[in-house]
C-alpha cells in the first residue's frame, strides 16, 4: 500500500470538496460532449454507503489494481465466444468533462499524487470531476473511453453512494434501460470502499444490440489499492 502525508480539509464541509448531487450535472456534461465515445455515457448509483465508508474511498483510493469484467457473446454471423475487459495496466485517473467540448481533460494519476491534493478537485456546475480506470487502452480520443467511471454521489433518497457507469462492452442497468436492450442478465461485483474490506455492489447487464448482436453478463472483479499514512 503507498503511503500518504497526513492532511487536513474543509472542503465543502460535507467530507468532500465539491457537493454530492452531482450525477444531473455529469450526464449533462456527458451528453453536451461532441465526443461520441462519451456522449451517450449514463450514470447508474449503488445502494447507500456509509459516509464515512464514502470518504475514505474518495480521499484514499490509489489504484484499482484488478478490474475486470467477463461477457459472453453471440454476433448475428452465429459465432459466439467470450470477452473479458480490464485494466490493461492503466491507472485511474481524475478527469473534467467538458460540457459542450469534445474529449475528456485528464488530470493527476491517483497514485502518483498524494490524496491531499485532492482538496482541489472542487465543484464546477459546467465541467464536473469524476475519476476514471480505463479497461481497455485504444487509439480514439480521448484515450479513456472504454472506462470505469466513479464518482461519490447520493441516492435518490439522499444518502452517500458511489455513482458508476460502464463504457464497454456491458452496460450499467440504468444505461442499459435508457437505450432499452437490457436482456436480462445481470451480475453483481463489488466494489472495494477501504481497507478494511467494505465493498458495495456495482451491476453489470448484458445487451440485445439487434441483428443477433448480444452479450450477457457472467462475471467481474475489483480490487482495490489504498493510501495508509505513517
Amino acid at each position: 500500500m503507498p503511503t500518504g502525508t497526513n492532511f487536513e480539509a474543509k472542503g465543502r464541509r460535507n467530507g468532500f470538496p465539491f457537493c454530492l448531487n452531482n450525477v444531473a450535472a455529469l450526464e449533462s456534461a456527458f451528453s453536451s460532449n461532441s465526443d461520441g465515445a462519451i456522449d451517450s455515457i449514463v450514470l447508474d448509483r449503488t445502494s447507500a454507503v456509509s459516509l464515512d465508508d464514502l470518504m475514505f474511498f474518495f480521499w484514499n483510493l490509489s489504484e484499482l489494481t484488478t478490474c475486470t469484467f467477463v461477457n459472453s457473446f453471440t454476433s448475428g454471423d452465429g459465432s459466439s465466444g467470450t470477452t473479458t475487459t480490464n485494466t490493461g495496466g492503466s491507472d485511474i485517473k481524475e478527469a473534467q468533462i467538458p460540457s459542450g467540448g469534445s474529449g475528456l481533460d485528464l488530470g493527476n494519476t491517483l497514485k502518483s499524487t498524494q490524496p491531499r491534493e485532492r482538496v482541489c478537485l472542487e465543484e464546477s456546475a459546467t465541467d464536473p470531476r469524476i475519476f476514471i480506470q480505463s479497461l481497455r487502452q485504444g487509439s480514439s480520443s480521448p484515450l479513456y473511453t472504454q472506462g470505469f467511471y466513479v464518482t461519490p454521489s447520493l441516492t435518490s433518497g439522499g444518502d452517500p453512494c458511489i455513482a458508476y457507469a460502464l463504457n464497454s462492452s456491458l452496460k450499467n442497468p440504468r444505461f442499459a434501460d435508457a437505450i432499452g436492450t437490457a436482456n436480462g442478465s445481470e451480475v453483481s461485483v463489488n466494489l472495494p470502499l477501504n481497507s478494511s474490506g467494505a465493498t458495495v455492489a456495482i451491476k453489470i447487464v448484458g445487451i440485445d444490440s439487434g441483428g443477433g448482436n448480444t452479450s450477457t453478463a457472467v462475471s467481474g472483479n475489483i480490487v482495490a489499492d489504498f493510501y495508509t499514512y505513517s
